[in-house]
């Protein structure tokens, strides 16, 4: 139910089945207990409830260990709250379990690019339109790549004209 609500842009509303769902959970460290804990994180993560977020991302984690979505949920509510140090700790964990996520690896790359680290998320960024070049995180990963050239263009490597 939660998960209609949540494509019908009812954010609010899903929240209240996720937690209902929680309420109602027969055990609290069972495989149902861990998706709806996940499900309610992305969806506070909409609201803009990003401490809450990572409150239920780590009660998941706690049940069933660290997966890739939880690691890229963590590293997106850390980021959106400027905590920068486990947000990326977050994203490195996220993009080790899977390799083949473009997601996570622009998440990893908006975060060096937030910690200063201008070459990592050129990479990353680099990587993922090279790898995945039609998914939504290469059309990103375009333009970030773009806005960076823009603000520090690649040296010329023709001689001067005398």
């Amino acid at each position: 139910m939660g998960n209609a609500l949540l494509l019908a842009d009812k954010p609010e509303q899903a929240y209240t089945a996720f937690s209902n769902g929680l309420a109602q959970a027969p055990l609290e460290n069972d495989p149902l207990t861990l998706e709806l804990h996940v499900d309610r994180a992305r969806t506070l993560g909409l609201l803009g409830e990003y401490e809450d977020a990572i409150k239920d991302l780590e009660q998941a984690r706690l049940i069933g260990g660290w997966r890739a979505d939880i690691a890229l949920y963590l590293a997106s509510a850390y980021r959106a709250l400027g905590d920068l140090e486990p947000a990326l700790d977050a994203a490195i964990r996220a993009v080790e379990l899977d390799q083949q996520s473009p997601a996570a690896r622009l998440e990893r790359a908006n975060i060096h690019m937030l910690t200063g680290d201008e070459k990592a998320a050129r990479t990353d960024w680099q990587t993922i339109v090279t790898r995945w070049p039609d998914a939504a995180a290469a059309f990103a990963a375009r333009a970030n790549l773009a806005a960076l050239d823009q603000m520090d263009p690649a040296p010329n490597n023709t001689a001067p004209t005398p």
